[in-house]
């Protein structure tokens, strides 16, 4: 079982959200930690293990992961917010998040995006990777809104999930889920850390 805190930092009715384009995505690797001031995180959860800690944010259509180990810290970004991140101790940096993987061991990562050209292949396609397993799951829905600002409910609302497959003491693997529901998009994120012996 995984010994995880679980913060609601809004409730989602009090959410100052507006739906993010997918095509400003970023994908961004940082050594070291990055300042929570940089972002609106809506919420929040830590892990302990004996070889790790490991924060996840959720902070829009986007997340930021923490990861802290005997041998420094590691911070995985995928964000719509262009331009106000720091360029210091950026590891790597991808704009317009494409399909492809990374890896900076022991820390690897697969990027996928998903576009659909109807309503309903998109929230089929959703509800089929949202019912997964998982050791543990930290998800927001969002308020359904435009792009503009203005609500809407003739969509899927937007949403974010972190779903953790595995946390022990060897490997920490976790997947991140983004809808883009004006575009009809998902995001998707596959993150593995082998921890060593």
């Amino acid at each position: 079982m995984l010994n995880l805190t679980n913060h609601i930092l809004s409730a989602p009715e009090t959410i100052d959200y507006v739906e993010q384009r997918v095509s400003n995505l970023e994908f961004y690797l940082y050594e070291g930690r990055i300042s929570p001031s940089y972002f609106q995180i809506f919420r929040q959860s830590r892990l302990k293990r004996c070889k790790y800690e490991a924060e996840f944010w959720i902070i829009g259509s986007s997340h930021v992961v923490i990861i802290e180990t005997e041998n420094g810290k590691l911070t995985e970004i995928v964000s719509a917010d262009q331009g106000r991140l720091p360029s210091s101790n950026r590891i790597y940096h991808l704009s317009g998040l494409q399909n492809g993987q990374f890896c900076y061991p022991p820390y690897q990562i697969s990027l996928e995006l998903r576009g659909f050209d109807c309503l309903a292949l998109f929230e089929s396609e959703f509800r089929q990777l949202v019912d997964c397993k998982s050791e543990f799951r930290l998800q927001q829905m969002f308020p359904r809104t435009r792009l503009d600002g203005t609500g809407s409910g003739q969509h899927f609302p937007p949403s974010t999930i972190i779903d953790i497959f595995r946390a022990d003491d060897a490997v920490l693997n976790f997947r991140t889920l983004h809808t883009y529901t004006e575009e009809m998009s998902i995001a998707i994120t596959n993150t593995q850390v082998r921890l060593p012996e």
